[in-house]
């Protein structure tokens, strides 16, 4: 895996502090994307996760938050399976 860097900035009609809470809550998370293991926490490690139909769980994308600045900033690692060589943790 290479050290790419992806920025992306988007423009919302709402709140900084309500877009923040769909951001970082778990779950909020589940309401627009995906659910999280646990609210997204400075330094520390996160997982997105899908529950098939008999009830077993596995992870969508996973990372590590690096910075929170609430609601302005926030910086994380993003991996899925499908980013090449990225191993599942």
């Amino acid at each position: 895996m290479t050290d790419a860097t992806l920025n992306k900035s988007i423009f919302l009609a709402a709140p900084r502090a309500a877009v923040w809470e769909y951001l970082t809550r778990k779950d909020k998370l589940a309401l627009w994307f995906h659910p999280a293991e646990a609210d997204l926490a400075m330094r520390q490690d996160y997982a997105l996760i899908k529950t098939d139909e008999n009830g077993a769980t596995s992870k969508v994308c996973w990372g590590k938050v690096l910075e929170m600045d609430a609601p302005a900033h926030l910086k994380y690692t993003f991996t899925i399976k499908p980013l090449g060589d990225a191993k599942q943790p």
